[in-house]
């Protein structure tokens, strides 16, 4: 295709979305007097307001949750932790710099090459699941304190964005990519004039959560070791039981997340103002049409044997190159053989008794025990995403709730869930809390973007007919809101996973999390290298599950 072709397409799909209209903006379609971030200060003040009494009642005295006044003289006593501060930021921005920049890279490519799409997202659920306590120890071994890091609050990033990003890409109007197509352009000619700016928002979403995600990855880095940082100064604080100062931590991490994920929220507001807007459907059908052969070309039950010899061999391929990275991964970097085991020294050491009970009875009791407490936090976590989600079209709900979100994405889990073991007490309450807090705010954050995407011609045709705003949510704006939905699960799932197994580390009796506790204690490198492994290879197994099942929903979708 020339250039002059080229030329003259973008000025077509300019005319042709031109002629679609916009959805306006929220605020607008509520019909608010008032400025957006009067209505955030509102919010503010009403979750500092309940924090307030609920700590100078309820809580009073038990010297767990102390009054926000009190928190925030701490945190000015203690001059905001400046250099500490400037430490954390300074790793957390290389981190979601390299995390932002690689999930753009790898969403671009499975758009592109759709075949490539399944191990990419592998690639992402590896980096999201594999239990920090487990790489954190060995990071420390290969490289500086500081790259260790950037690198964790990379891996924070990376799926997150990835996940978004690619939502984004897929967002595009069908319409116009077949009119590309039918001029004679190509799948990237397509990704620059059309699918960038339709992938605008979801993206946005994406890219804001990644901030407090790359903080909260540096903020877990100081745990593994360093000298500065405000990890450092947390668990400092939490050795000495100054409670004060450990919340006080927190909220400057959390404000300073929320500023930040406000910003590129704003931002994406403004260049969200040009992206690509259609009351056609999004471009969902190459997504749930991207492989296997027709169906119509063979008989029902072979089709049915190919499929499910298809799904059989990814999670097979998966258990493989889970291990061939583990296996490429000692070789590259020559690890002390003491703490860095092949598989083949784990597969022989399972089946040896350990106390009372083989290695494979402590690792099978491990995992059914942390899949329990993940798919009560998935499901609690979800469901309280979905309720918020949908409520928070109210601009004064939305500017009440979303500095909880932010508040709940900041603050490491480390430092949370002992805080939330004095609060509730009972081990697994807290771990199944663990693993709803991880799927709630990357969850609301994701659904709510989808909602807000409906096309307002859709919107403007339900409204024309009389229904009602709960009517256009349960009849158009969830059908819309589909691949977010399944792109949060797909982040929910190992989430609670990770959240579960991390919880249960510092604080369960049981599951893998406890497991691999008490090998580092034992120094029994044999069971936490199986432990990783196995809770990785479930998560992947569970990933490539779900993967499936949106395939059959957004088919159900598009018909």
């Amino acid at each position: 295709m020339n250039a002059r072709t080229l030329d003259r397409i973008g000025e077509d799909v300019e005319a042709l979305t031109a002629s679609a209209p916009s959805t306006p903006s929220l605020a607008a379609r509520r019909g608010i007097g008032w400025p957006a971030w009067l209505t955030r200060v509102i919010g503010v003040v009403f979750v500092l307001a309940v924090w307030e009494l609920v700590a100078e009642t309820v809580l009073s005295g038990r010297h767990v949750l102390p009054a926000p006044t009190t928190v925030v003289a701490k945190a000015f006593e203690d001059d905001l932790y400046g250099s500490s501060l400037g430490a954390t930021m300074w790793e957390a921005f290389r981190g979601w710099v390299i995390g932002t920049a690689l999930a753009a890279v790898f969403a671009a490519i499975s758009i592109l090459v759709p075949r490539f799409e399944a191990a990419i997202a592998r690639l992402g659920v590896i980096s999201y699941c594999i239990p920090t306590v487990a790489i954190g120890p060995i990071l420390i071994v290969l490289f500086s304190d500081d790259t260790t890091k950037v690198t964790m609050a990379a891996l924070s990033v990376f799926f997150v964005t990835l996940m978004g990003m690619t939502v984004g890409l897929r967002a595009a109007p069908k319409s116009v990519l077949d009119y590309i197509q039918s001029c004679g352009g190509h799948s990237g000619q397509a990704l620059v004039k059309v699918r960038l700016r339709a992938a605008i928002p979801a993206s946005i979403a994406g890219i804001a959560l990644g901030a407090p995600a790359a903080i909260l990855g540096a903020i877990v880095g100081d745990f593994m070791g360093g000298t500065k940082g405000l990890g450092i100064v947390m668990m400092q604080a939490q050795s000495s039981f100054q409670v004060s100062r450990v919340w006080a931590v927190g909220l400057v991490s959390t404000a300073v997340s929320g500023l930040l994920f406000a910003a590129i929220a704003g931002i994406g507001r403004i260049f969200g103002a040009d992206a690509l807007s259609s009351a056609d459907a999004p471009d969902w059908e190459s997504r749930s049409s991207s492989s296997g052969a027709d169906p119509r070309t063979r008989s029902r039950w072979l089709n049915a044997l190919a499929s499910a010899a298809e799904k059989i061999a990814k999670i097979v391929f998966t258990v493989i190159a889970v291990l061939g990275a583990w296996w490429a991964l000692l070789a590259i970097f020559t690890l002390n053989p003491y703490f860095a085991r092949t598989p083949l020294d784990v597969w022989r050491s399972l089946g040896r008794v350990a106390g009372i009970a083989t290695r494979w009875s402590q690792l099978s009791d491990g995992l059914i025990a942390t899949l329990e407490h993940a798919t009560l936090g998935f499901l609690l976590g979800t469901i309280a995403a979905i309720v918020v989600a949908a409520i928070s079209l109210s601009a004064v709900v939305d500017a009440a709730v979303l500095p909880i979100v932010v508040m709940l994405r900041s603050v490491p889990l480390v430092s949370m869930t002992p805080l939330l073991g004095l609060l509730l007490g009972d081990g697994d309450a807290v771990i199944v809390v663990t693993g709803a807090i991880v799927t709630f705010v990357p969850s609301v954050v994701t659904i709510a973007s989808g909602i807000r995407a409906t096309p307002a011609p859709s919107l403007d045709l339900f409204y024309a007919y009389g229904s009602s705003r709960m009517d256009s949510v349960v009849k158009l704006r969830i059908r819309y809101a589909l691949p977010a939905l399944c792109s949060a699960v797909k982040v929910a799932v190992p989430g609670a996973i990770l959240g579960s197994v991390l919880a249960e580390w510092l604080l369960g009796s049981s599951g893998v999390g406890h497991l691999m506790a008490v090998s580092i204690i034992g120094s029994d490198f044999n069971l936490l290298w199986a432990s990783a492994t196995a809770i990785t290879i479930v998560s992947l197994v569970l990933y490539q599950l779900i993967n499936d099942a949106e395939d059959l929903v957004i088919r159900w979708a598009v018909q």
